[in-house]
């Protein structure tokens, strides 16, 4: 029977605690009881999980998911009472506890997918809550939860909420996972999952194109945004974190051209601003060979497109002038011709014209004029700064330039990890109707 709705929260926690108290053997009782703890979850929010958490009831949960381990039904539910208390800060203190569990549940039901959905729900949780003290993403990559991930995406490769909530999971743990967790990305297979996932997003994107309904347009097109979104941000985040290794593992996995495939695909904004902050980070890290193998994939022509797209958003026109500027200035003299035959110089002008106070914007549109100068042999612009040589000694030097340059997770990605974990905090999960 459905449970009602009308039912209040403390009433329906409390028949769902009682239950699985009293009868921990039954696979049916403890599969009925976490069905209305997650009722009652649902309808209280934080307030509900703060009583559910100080009655003993993550104890409860673990125990059933424990007990019960071959019961699918039982993992799904407590999974997913999981994700709601693991948000809470306190509940970390019982995170050691929750991890192993919630790991052999996904190793146990690997075809079950929405056991791996509500366990992937229930990592993205713990690695959410704001707890500095407590480092739940550092417990995460040392429980091994980054081989789980990725065998729920291997695993259900057709799933878009599963792609998406695993690309989101991954990117989180390597920005705040240290050097650990891009070393074990990076070995465990992660980097072919999430550019799996952004292929899955691409051949959307061609179904997409054969829909009649604009609304349905606009919602797959949503639903192909936030996956490519996640795994631009994640393959960012391993070109910051492993540096000139991760830059060349992307590259010679196909990154290049996947992360290309998304902006021309895309229109949307965050796509362009992503594809071009990870196309600067991959040329940044991994020098001439990754700037030859741009160029020769046609970057330089994806640069210019975005920001004929988007005319007057500085975020955007910002990464993509970083971009040029950092393909000019790593690549050879065929980087710069690529730019200048592709209009490059030009739309930077005309950009740098529309955004005169920005200083950080000049300054990349300094660098990429002085390349420009070296080639053809011309004086600098005066539109573009009075002091491009220092602008110059500072990229090739690594010292800061602005909030755009890297040398590893540092002044550029303080803003950008600011942003990411803004938005990658934000996972969406459908509904489930809930039926005993």
């Amino acid at each position: 029977s459905e449970v009602s709705k009308n039912s209040s929260a403390p009433s329906i926690v409390d028949a769902a605690l009682l239950k699985m108290e009293s009868e921990p053997s039954s696979a049916q009782a403890q599969r009925h009881g976490l069905v209305l703890l997650c009722q009652g979850l649902r309808q209280g929010g934080v307030s509900t999980a703060s009583e559910v958490l100080a009655s003993g009831g993550l104890e409860l949960i673990v125990a059933a998911l424990e007990a019960h381990l071959p019961e699918a039904d039982v993992q799904r539910w407590g999974a997913d009472a999981l994700s709601h208390l693991l948000l809470l800060p306190s509940a970390l203190a019982d995170l050691d506890e929750a991890l192993p569990a919630l790991k052999a549940a996904m190793l146990a039901h690997k075809d079950a997918q929405q056991v791996q959905q509500w366990c992937l729900r229930a990592l993205l949780s713990a690695a959410q809550a704001q707890d500095e003290s407590a480092d739940p993403v550092s417990k995460l990559v040392a429980q091994g939860c980054i081989a789980g991930v990725v065998n729920a995406m291997r695993s259900h490769g057709g799933s878009l909420l599963i792609q998406e909530q695993g690309t989101q999971l991954l990117a989180l743990l390597v920005l705040d996972g240290g050097a650990n967790a891009v070393s074990e990305v990076l070995g465990a297979g992660s980097l072919d999952a999430v550019l799996m996932a952004a292929k899955l997003a691409c051949d959307l994107a061609e179904e997409d194109e054969r829909l009649e309904e604009q609304n349905q347009i606009e919602a797959a097109e949503n639903q192909n945004v936030e996956l490519w979104h996640n795994c631009l941000k994640c393959l960012w985040a391993l070109s910051e974190g492993g540096g000139e290794l991760g830059a060349t593992e992307i590259a010679a996995k196909g990154g290049l051209d996947v992360v290309l495939l998304c902006m021309r695909q895309s229109h949307h904004p965050i796509i362009h601003h992503w594809g071009a902050s990870v196309l600067r980070s991959l040329v940044s890290h991994g020098g001439e060979e990754i700037a030859t193998l741009a160029v020769e994939l046609d970057a330089v022509e994806a640069l210019v497109a975005a920001l004929a797209s988007h005319v007057g958003e500085l975020d955007v026109e910002e990464r993509c002038v970083a971009a040029l500027a950092t393909l000019a200035l790593h690549g050879s003299d065929a980087a710069v011709m690529a730019v200048l035959e592709a209009g490059g110089q030009m739309a930077v002008q005309e950009a740098a014209a529309r955004h005169s106070d920005d200083s950080e914007f000049h300054r990349w549109a300094e660098v990429l004029g002085e390349q420009v100068d070296q080639l053809t042999g011309e004086g600098v612009d005066e539109n573009l700064g009075d002091e491009p040589d220092d602008s110059k000694k500072q990229v090739e030097t690594g010292e800061p330039v602005d909030r755009l340059t890297c040398g590893g997770i540092d002044e550029h990605s303080a803003d950008e990890l600011d942003d990411s974990r803004k938005t990658l905090e934000t996972c969406s999960v459908q509904d489930v109707d809930i039926e005993l």
